[in-house]
């Protein structure tokens, strides 16, 4: 019962802790005026006007709204997580972190979040080389590697394409110290952050630091 324009906590099984509970948005990113709300909603999610199967025929469609095509949306962002590798417990948090926040009008105290599923156009691992035991490594030696060495968050920051963490780290820096080459003196993305914008933007074109510091080189922007 999610399109009665009510409380969502008041409704089973919206209002468990253990569920997604998915909100219906229009077109223009405003609630559904049917669609339940409040802080018992996790995410929104486009459902105004959705072509969808029907069961009069194989290729029939109807034209519907509501919170039953919302979910769906959702289920599909769950799905690629979870063959992303995320743990099934940490779905939701994941859906929560990679939304769009501030996009909904008349939220109604619900999250503000408009579900967004998009990654890096160009998602890229770091060419640079980090410390892996006591030895430099590159993301070519995580591509065999992958089931021990992804389990690593630096790891991950560093290859987020190989180990398939687009949506998480696609865009973001890496947090320790990095080489642009094997015996080259270590960076840090901090280090370049800190640098006058000038001299920044000339180590950012370098795919060394482009492709590593990615947040501080706006490299997906």
């Amino acid at each position: 019962r999610g399109n009665i324009d009510g409380n969502a906590c008041r409704y089973s099984p919206a209002g468990a802790s253990d569920v997604i509970t998915v909100a219906c948005s229009e077109p223009d990113d405003s609630r559904w005026s049917s669609s339940n709300w409040g802080e018992c909603v996790d995410i929104f999610a486009p459902g105004k006007d959705i072509k969808s199967a029907w069961n009069t025929g194989d290729s029939d469609y109807e034209t519907r709204s509501g919170t039953s095509l919302s979910s769906p949306h959702v289920c599909g962002g769950a799905a690629l997580l979870l063959e992303a590798g995320v743990d099934p417990g940490d779905v939701r948090t994941e859906l929560e972190n990679m939304a769009t926040p501030d996009k909904i009008t008349d939220a109604m105290g619900s999250p503000n979040l408009l579900l967004y599923l998009g990654q890096p156009k160009d998602c890229m691992d770091s060419i640079a080389y980090f410390d892996w035991g006591g030895i430099a490594r590159g993301c070519d030696y995580v591509e065999d590697h992958k089931k021990s060495m992804c389990m690593s968050d630096d790891v991950q920051r560093f290859c987020p394409n190989t180990c398939g963490v687009c949506h998480r780290y696609g865009c973001v820096d890496v947090n320790t110290p990095f080489y642009p080459q094997i015996q080259a003196k270590a960076w840090t993305c901090q280090k370049l952050a800190n640098m006058a914008l000038k001299a920044r933007a000339k180590w950012c074109r370098m795919k060394y630091f482009y492709s590593t510091c990615r947040s501080t080189c706006l490299t997906c922007d």
